[in-house]
């Protein structure tokens, strides 16, 4: 202890003590908060895709969209979406970003696809 805080007397010690701890178990509960919220958004978003990938069979520019596969991929990989179901997604991307979320920690270790160029069969975005 510096030497200033030993000429205190013991309890004013001991509340100054628990006050720094206190702010310590506040900072790392936050930080624990923020990566649940950032988890919860990345689930949210994993959710949605699917909806934004649905499509009209021939309907000109009905994948022309591109959103991330996933919000916390290290790779930024990108998916075909229906531009006019973009919005929840756009949504997420925006309060992922807000934050302060980022993908997970690492290094890409695989190649990403070209986006899908389509609406296939089953009315929902892809390669053919």
């Amino acid at each position: 202890m510096p030497a200033a805080s030993l000429r205190m007397p013991p309890i004013k010690r001991r509340a100054a003590a628990r006050s720094v701890l206190l702010g310590w178990l506040a900072v790392v509960a936050s930080a624990h908060g923020q990566a649940n919220d950032c988890a919860t958004l990345g689930r949210a978003y994993r959710d949605a895709l699917p909806p934004a990938q649905a499509c009209q069979l021939g309907a000109a520019g009905a994948c022309a969209a591109t959103r991330p596969a996933a919000l916390d991929d290290p790779c930024r990989c990108k998916v075909a979406v229906n531009p006019a179901r973009t919005q929840e997604l756009d949504r997420l991307i925006k309060q992922y970003q807000a934050g302060h979320c980022a993908p997970e920690p690492g290094f890409c270790n695989r190649a990403c696809v070209a986006p899908a160029t389509g609406c296939l069969a089953a009315a929902i975005c892809g390669s053919r």
